[in-house]
């Protein structure tokens, strides 16, 4: 964005009267300067962070930065405003490796006890407790640094007891532990091990265990079990936010968007009720995927036993969501469910330059758009992850001195007033919270269906017919739309499953079909028909889909095209004709950054001819694309009651006017020759003899 033009006005006239000449010149050089420069700095979008830190590598090539916990304060935990950027001020793209190997567990010291005194009490009706007590000897030679369990073995199916173990030496006697121990069949629970604090063993200690309870005797065997303390895993916990909850028939149906960055290796589940046994299934949910699981496994709240188990271990995501099945049979859903991801501390993969410097928090900068992100979860960016690579350092975590806490695009000003007369669909479009200037939108299908394939038409105005700027993604999304499905037209041999698009037409890029038929091989052509009823041929081939994958099948060409309907050409030969369970048509679509307050404005498109917007906000586009923006509510668009549709005359282009000029002087021409030609092949009338004179001569 260049500085305006500094008017006469920008310097006191009394303070110009005593510099002039050469001086002058100067001191409006410097002034242009600081405007120019001020501007730049409004563009940088490393004024969004707070924090920095000078990182260093063996090699200015592919590296790995493990993010330490000191990295991350006050960072989110989907690593949203983790930015790196090389000295030039260009970001650089990085990988995110959260680690593919197990969560790190230690295996147990297993020792046997002996029990050297034993009594017991069995239970009667007088006295339904069962009591045993039995002495053992401590081992002489324990591991050290250990944390040591007992544990008891039984042959009893379903028990709960009470456990006291008490520790004797010639010195006296102390209390080292209580607890419950338990075996239940519905569910299938068990504790079987009482945690013991360390002691100051001697060849004379004894451990005393008190077992009591309804029921019979349990008669166990005994043994220590000691685990070396393992540091536990760096974790990060992030809260995860349902998009939808319903109940269908016995089961709890939760979708939840997966953060970008964030691949969960463990869900926690979280609910308000104090005891429940629940099964629970986790699923990957992806655009243009098929539903895989990720993981399954059982929640218990048992309060009364102290019983808890709400953890469930998941394999790689790779979808934008996870749905999470809970059966609760003809139990009533879990109340006020909540959920955690937990992943390890991650490590950044990346193409180390000299003078990159890491910008943390401030939770002001949106999801990353890198092309790495793109090689999660393929072979290669799994090849990418296992390689040794050098490993890069940050240094000391500094206050960020090109950090501006006021809003990220509050610099932007309103662009000109619009003519809304020429656009011929509007749609409403509430911003709020925009506490950065800053909002997002996706258009829906109905504006879809109203604008530009290139969306080069849409305006945004407010209440004064004012436009405020606006930029486009680099990179297209898509918006999948389903369609209705009806019977084919059959003929011999083939038949044409028609796909209207409502509301269309619409610029599609992919159409995706569930037949009925587990084995599918036949030969297709598709065509797309758009509003005037022309035909376009887009895909051909072969509908292929084995009995032993039910995924939908999907056909995708080069380029999106406009079109109010899709045709489906299949040759079934002998076979009867496909029956499709679902369809589904994926649009071309941008997601629109706007520059704004919060408040409410319009969106105008429906004006073939326009020319794109061009605002100065693009030369900010890396500020644009970086900052955390609100969403932005986008209504559904219909006629714009402002529009007036031009004359003929309007639409007609120069060669269109040429065209008529030229046949208008045809057509005068023609006549002109017409009448002439006319004129010239009338014969001349002779003229009647007078009768009087020709009686007067005969």
């Amino acid at each position: 964005m260049n500085p305006a033009p500094l008017p006469s006005s920008t310097v006191h006239p009394r303070f110009a009267h005593g510099i002039q000449g050469p001086s002058m010149k100067r001191l409006l050089v410097l002034l242009a300067v600081f405007c120019s420069s001020t501007a730049v700095a409004q563009r940088d979008p490393t004024r969004l962070f707070p924090r920095a830190a000078p990182l260093s590598a063996p090699t200015d090539g592919l590296v790995r930065l493990p993010l330490e916990t000191r990295l991350l304060e006050g960072a989110r935990p989907d690593l949203s405003d983790v930015r790196i950027f090389d000295a030039e001020g260009r970001e650089v793209p990085y990988l995110v490796d959260r680690g593919t190997s197990a969560w790190p567990d230690d295996l147990p010291t297993r020792l046997p006890l002996e029990v050297v005194d034993l009594s017991e009490r069995r239970a009667t009706r007088e006295e339904p407790r069962a009591s045993e007590e039995m002495t053992v000897q401590w081992p002489s030679t324990p591991p050290e640094d250990a944390a040591w369990s007992l544990v008891f073995d039984t042959a009893a199916d379903r028990f709960v007891r009470q456990v006291v173990v008490r520790r004797e030496d010639p010195t006296g006697s102390e209390e080292l532990a209580r607890g419950t121990i338990f075996r239940l069949q519905s569910p299938s629970r068990a504790r079987l091990a009482i945690s013991l604090p360390t002691i100051a063993a001697t060849p004379e200690t004894r451990l005393v265990i008190t077992i009591e309870g309804e029921g019979a005797l349990l008669s166990p065997t005994l043994r220590l079990e000691g685990r070396r303390e393992v540091p536990a895993p760096d974790v990060l916990r992030v809260p995860l936010t349902p998009s939808s909850i319903v109940r269908e028939g016995d089961f709890t149906i939760v979708d939840v968007p997966r953060p970008v960055g964030v691949v969960p290796e463990r869900l926690v589940v979280e609910a308000d009720d104090g005891h429940f046994v629940r099964r629970i299934q986790v699923f990957d949910v992806g655009t243009g995927r098929s539903v895989s699981p990720l993981g399954r496994g059982e929640l218990v709240r048992l309060a009364e036993l102290g019983e808890e188990d709400r953890e469930v271990a998941l394999s790689r995501a790779r979808g934008e969501r996870l749905r999470i099945v809970i059966d609760d049979g003809d139990a009533p859903s879990l109340s006020n469910l909540r959920f955690v991801a937990e992943v390890r501390r991650p490590t950044l993969v990346f193409v180390h330059r000299e003078g990159a410097q890491l910008y943390v928090g401030g939770g002001r900068a949106g999801a990353r758009r890198h092309d790495l992100d793109a090689l999660a979860g393929t072979w290669r960016g799994e090849a990418l992850l296992e390689r040794a690579l050098p490993e890069a350092h940050a240094g000391a975590l500094r206050d960020n001195p090109s950090y501006d806490g006021r809003p990220a695009l509050g610099f932007v000003g309103v662009g000109r007033a619009i003519d809304a007369s020429v656009f011929a669909a509007t749609a409403d479009l509430v911003i709020e919270d925009a506490d950065e200037h800053a909002s997002r939108f996706e258009p829906n299908a109905s504006l879809l269906a109203h604008a530009r394939a290139d969306l080069a038409d849409l305006r945004i105005v407010d209440a004064d017919g004012n436009a405020w700027p606006h930029v486009l993604s680099p990179a297209p999304a898509s918006l999948v739309l389903p369609l209705e499905v009806g019977a084919a037209e059959a003929t011999a041999g083939e038949s044409v499953h028609v796909l209207p698009l409502v509301p269309g037409p619409l610029p599609a890029v992919s159409l995706t079909i569930d037949p009925d038929e587990a084995y599918v091989s036949r030969d297709y052509v598709l065509y797309g028909v758009d509003v005037r009823g022309e035909r376009r041929r887009l895909a051909s081939g072969a509908l292929s889909r084995g009995p032993e994958d039910d995924a939908p099948v999907t056909i995708a060409w080069d380029e999106p095209t406009v079109v109010a309907r899709l045709e489906l050409k299949v040759i079934d030969g002998d076979d009867r004709p496909l029956v499709l369970r679902e369809a589904s048509v994926a649009v071309a679509n941008h997601t629109v950054s706007v520059a704004a307050p919060s408040g409410t404005y319009r969106v105008l498109v429906g004006h073939p001819d326009a020319e794109p917007p061009r605002y100065e906000l693009e030369d900010a586009r890396a500020l644009v694309l970086a900052v955390d923006a609100a969403a932005a509510r986008l209504g559904e668009a219909g006629a714009n009651p402002d529009y007036h549709a031009p004359g003929f005359w309007k639409d007609a282009s120069f060669t269109t006017y040429v065209v008529w000029a030229l046949l208008l002087l045809s057509v005068l021409g023609l006549g002109a020759l017409t009448l002439r030609l006319a004129r010239q092949e009338t014969p001349e009338k002779e003229e009647a003899p007078d009768v009087a004179e020709a009686d007067a001569a005969g």
